[in-house]
């Protein structure tokens, strides 16, 4: 079971601002060839990263998705995790602790004979 923590939240935000400082980068040396949708004289990677045309635009939804966008959908993320997880360890309508799963007799048991 992969665990989803909140700690691993800025992971994630630290990639979008990664990707953002890329587009800028990308857009300010015109590395673009075009795309499947533009002309082959556009220096962007999606037209709402225009940072020619709409730089303001540009860096206000990057704010928005870094700062709100992901940290609640991660949140969200998390929150599913966390119910999964109530629900594995949920018996009889007791929720197991770790120290009763370890005194199991099956837990002593060599999975590797």
């Amino acid at each position: 079971m992969q665990p989803w923590l909140l700690a691993h939240c800025p992971w994630l935000m630290l990639w979008g601002l990664v990707y953002l400082i890329w587009s800028v980068i990308h857009d300010a040396s015109r590395m673009g060839g075009g795309g499947l949708t533009g002309p082959l004289n556009v220096t962007y990677i999606y037209p709402v990263l225009d940072w020619d045309a709409h730089a303001s635009t540009a860096g206000l939804l990057s704010a928005i998705v870094i700062l709100i966008v992901i940290p609640v959908l991660y949140s969200i993320l998390w929150c599913t995790n966390f119910a999964r997880f109530q629900a594995i360890y949920k018996v009889d309508g007791l929720v197991k602790s770790k120290a009763a799963v370890a005194d199991h007799p099956a837990a002593e048991q060599d999975p590797m004979p």
